[in-house]
């Protein structure tokens, strides 16, 4: 986390979740050795609060698929011009330094990225409540994001006009990572909006015509290489909000 945190907590993040002018997200997946991490749960709160006071960072830990365990830490949203800015270390450069390696020494791997919110795709209320975050990632194949595209934007506009109670986002890497991926995100308060049944399928047939929907999905499910998915649940133990 260390080296990672260096390069990049470089602002203070206060401006409007939802900006125009700042899709950027910054995230780092952390792999905790299994006998490290109550240790590191209170290593990492303690490093975020001492070094980082002024920054806004959200901490996920990740309760199912392939990377279950995992802690996942966000920031944004922020421009690349953001991590120009000098970065001050209130406690000195020497002891974040200590800090971070003592918190390295603790994983196994991390992995950091940046992933770009896709404005024109996404629905969320600016109010909502993250404390669930449900995350489908669809690596497309090489060429196909013209038509996926549209079909997302047609889903979109579809759900809109159908009053659609979800508050889906889209993204989409930016720096670091498969660049042909597609994440699509979904937050819940509780775990009970989870057994929330859209017809999304009526909802897109209204706007596109008759059965629509099922032509567009087979062909935008078709355009996928892979296709998996995670829940999260959000540490406010470990966040700084």
């Amino acid at each position: 986390m260390r080296r990672i945190m260096l390069t990049l907590v470089m602002m203070l993040i206060t401006v409007a979740m939802f900006s125009q002018s700042k899709n950027l997200y910054w995230t780092l997946s952390v792999k905790v050795k299994m006998d490290k991490r109550l240790e590191y749960e209170k290593k990492a709160a303690a490093y975020i609060k001492t070094h980082y006071p002024n920054i806004k960072i959200r901490a996920y830990e990740v309760l199912t698929g392939e990377n279950t365990g995992n802690y996942v830490f966000a920031m944004g949203p922020m421009t690349y011009k953001d991590l120009d800015v000098p970065m001050v270390s209130p406690k000195g450069e020497a002891l974040r330094n200590a800090d971070g390696q003592a918190l390295d020494a603790l994983c196994e791997s991390s992995q950091a990225s940046y992933i770009r919110r896709q404005e024109d795709m996404s629905i969320m209320k600016a109010d909502r409540k993250l404390k669930y975050v449900e995350i489908n990632y669809g690596e497309n194949i090489l060429g196909t994001w013209i038509e996926l595209r549209d079909f997302l934007l047609k889903d979109k506009d579809a759900r809109v006009k159908g009053g659609s109670k979800m508050d889906i986002d889209i993204f989409r890497p930016d720096n670091g990572g498969i660049p042909n991926m597609i994440y699509s995100v979904r937050y819940c308060e509780t775990l009970e909006e989870l057994d929330l049944e859209e017809d999304t399928e009526a909802m897109y047939d209204k706007v596109n015509g008759k059965n629509s929907h099922f032509k567009a999905w087979g062909n935008y499910l078709s355009k996928l290489k892979s296709l998996r998915s995670e829940l999260r649940v959000l540490r406010t133990d470990m966040s700084q909000l």
